[in-house]
């Protein structure tokens, strides 16, 4: 499937992006607030992160293959 999540790093970077808001002691009281750790959460994310998913697209390209 073209549309398939796992064909998207993007999607595994918002995967991970959400994790890291779940290890929050306390959800965000309003949008303002999440958006706030929302981008705490991108700055963290390091070059090497999004090379790891974007490098790991054709292991996963064939997987869909198969």
């Amino acid at each position: 499937p073209s549309q398939h999540p796992d064909l998207n790093p993007i999607e595994h970077v918002w995967h991970q992006i959400k994790l890291n808001l779940s290890l929050y002691e306390t959800r965000a009281k309003n949008v303002s607030e999440l958006w706030e750790r929302v981008n705490i959460e991108w700055d963290k994310l390091d070059a090497d992160t999004c090379r790891r998913y974007i490098d790991s697209m054709p292991g996963r390209i064939e997987a869909i293959i198969e």
